[in-house]
């Protein structure tokens, strides 16, 4: 198997579990209560502040794996866009 094809699997395999963690942790933002006391809310060990930065960076880290998602399957998209307009 080509090494490209390696990349492609790695970065939906990542985008997935990374996409559950990050549904994971929005679902815990939202049940966190709000003002004074949603500081000291706790889960997993965890305070809301320290799951308002995982949320942060798994959000940059699929958008980086995005990037080398579609730089990767790049002959595709374009493929795709040609056939979708027609050209």
């Amino acid at each position: 198997m080509r090494y490209d094809a390696y990349v492609r699997r790695a970065t939906v395999i990542l985008l997935v579990i990374f996409g559950v963690a990050l549904l994971f942790s929005s679902f815990l933002l939202y049940i966190a209560p709000e003002g004074l006391r949603g500081g000291s809310a706790v889960a997993f060990r965890l305070d809301k502040r320290t799951w308002a930065d995982i949320h942060s960076y798994l959000g940059f880290t699929i958008a980086g794996t995005l990037i080398i998602h579609a730089f990767v399957n790049w002959k595709a998209i374009k493929f795709h866009f040609r056939k979708a307009l027609g050209l």
